[in-house]
């Protein structure tokens, strides 16, 4: 799959994952874990916890283009 810049901050750092990865809050972090349970949405954190976490997101991967599309819908802004 191709890569993807999510976000870049002032001083040149970039988030860059997987065209398919999703990102949200890490406010949410424990919201999305709990979503994903309740709607048996298959989820995992994407690998770029530590980069991630300096931008104060999580990418978060869904592999199943059909769950991707729910997790969208309720997480993407």
């Amino acid at each position: 799959m191709a890569t993807k810049t999510f976000i870049t901050n002032y001083s040149g750092q970039s988030l860059v994952g997987d065209e398919r990865d999703i990102v949200v809050s890490r406010t949410y972090y424990l919201a999305v874990i709990d979503w994903c349970k309740e709607h048996k949405i298959s989820v995992y954190d994407s690998g770029t916890r530590g980069t991630a976490a300096s931008f104060g997101v999580n990418l978060w991967r869904v592999e199943d283009d059909a769950q991707r599309v729910l997790f969208m819908l309720r997480w993407a802004k």
